[in-house]
């Protein structure tokens, strides 16, 4: 596998291979559907449709990483991110971006959570359209999600 700035690269998943569990199990699989919200966010207009969207999922260290014009999932450990809470999962759509702006991003936000109320934060410097903390238990055929309280981050 390979290394770059987001850390080591440890799997690549094809969606292919997510729809397959998905049906095999008759269950859905919360990964899997939180990446078909990418497909809401394709630009609609012919000036838009080169930009790189992507949505990036953290989950215990790991970035999860799915680019919109792209059929797999590209999984990092990131030893930086571990200090998140291994009780959230962060969910964050950009709109182009680097792999090093990403990683500033993230470590900007864990430093800042403790003194800086998350919708403070600029993020338009980012190119970032939305960050969720969410919950990826399933209750019924729902994804959990919950408001950003800084004090459990």
């Amino acid at each position: 596998m390979r290394r770059s700035i987001l850390g080591k690269e440890v799997a690549t998943i094809s969606f292919t291979t997510l729809e397959m569990l998905e049906e095999a199990n008759q269950a859905v699989v919360p990964i899997l559907e939180i990446f078909e919200l990418l497909k809401q966010y394709a630009p609609k207009n012919s000036m838009k449709k080169n930009l790189d969207f992507r949505i990036v999922l953290l989950i215990d260290g790991c970035l999860y990483i799915k680019r919109i014009n792209e059929d797999s999932i590209v999984v990092f450990q990131n030893d930086l991110l571990v200090e998140f809470n291994k009780d959230k999962q962060y969910l964050f759509l950009l709109e182009g971006g680097l792999e090093q702006s990403l990683l500033q991003l993230m470590l900007h936000i864990k430093r800042s959570f403790h003194v800086v109320e998350f919708h403070s934060i600029s993020l338009q410097a980012w190119n970032v359209t939305m960050i969720l903390q969410v919950e990826l238990g399933i209750q019924g055929n729902n994804v959990k999600e919950e408001k950003t309280n800084t004090s459990d981050l």
